[in-house]
């Protein structure tokens, strides 16, 4: 992943944990019921997004090193 990649993702990151963090706040605060059941469920999507892109940071940075074991060959096997 180069460096522009890596920093808009981390970019992308910050802003949906801050956001997911903004309705954890509100729901601490809050002893109201079925308020707090409608900050958990606007809550559901932005957390979703951020597993979304931990999971694709996470298989990017598989695939960069996979890239580099295969060199000029399309898999792993040795062919000779």
């Amino acid at each position: 992943m180069n460096n522009y990649q890596w920093k808009n993702s981390l970019n992308w990151f910050k802003k949906v944990a801050k956001v997911v963090t903004m309705y954890d706040e509100q729901m601490e605060a809050t002893s109201n019921i079925p308020k707090r059941r409608a900050l958990r469920g606007e809550r559901k999507y932005p957390k979703q997004v951020r597993k979304q892109l931990i999971d694709f940071v996470v298989r990017k940075q598989k695939y960069q090193q996979d890239l580099e074991t295969f060199g000029t060959r399309n898999s792993y096997s040795n062919k000779t």
